[in-house]
């Protein structure tokens, strides 16, 4: 599933949450106003080859990176859930 940043026009919250690409997110995490606005995303962290990186080198820390994302994902859906 793909993380969307959204900011809330009444409370002026930002924050992210995961969800898949044809659900609609409609009401604030914060204050539940149906006032929110997709933050548009960058693709990917624009990075510059200073040539000592092999592209393997900066796909592996990628995916490294989006593991851990997933994993502190996870986590806090696990503390969601034993509430």
């Amino acid at each position: 599933m793909p993380k969307y940043s959204y900011t809330c026009n009444d409370c002026k919250s930002e924050y992210e949450i995961w969800h898949g690409m044809t659900k609609e997110h409609t009401h604030c995490e914060v204050c539940e106003a149906p006032s929110v606005v997709r933050i548009p995303a960058l693709l990917g962290e624009v990075k510059f080859n200073n040539f000592k990186n092999k592209a393997g080198d900066v796909v592996t820390r990628t995916i490294e990176e989006s593991k851990q994302e997933v994993k502190e994902y996870k986590k806090n859906l696990n503390k969601e859930l034993k509430k």
